[in-house]
């Protein structure tokens, strides 16, 4: 089976400043190189996971209970 290099997947678990999961925040994935964005929404284990995302930088911002709580720019 042949490899695929030119997709990936970004995971992750959001948690609160006590360590406790965040369940149902909104993570929000932006291409920097090519502008789409991708929204998914954590678990019940405060875990995300966005898959066959094209290669490149991603800004990520994670909202709950309506306030952005993180904000990543990477570049």
């Amino acid at each position: 089976m042949a490899q695929d290099y030119t997709r990936g997947n970004l995971v992750g678990t959001v948690t609160d400043q006590a360590g406790a999961p965040v369940v149902g925040a909104e993570v929000t994935i932006r291409s920097n190189e090519q502008g789409f964005t991708r929204t998914t929404t954590t678990d019940s284990s405060g875990q995300f996971r966005a898959t066959a995302l094209p290669t490149g930088t991603y800004a990520v911002t994670v909202t709950a209970n309506g306030a952005v709580v993180v904000q990543d720019n990477a570049a």
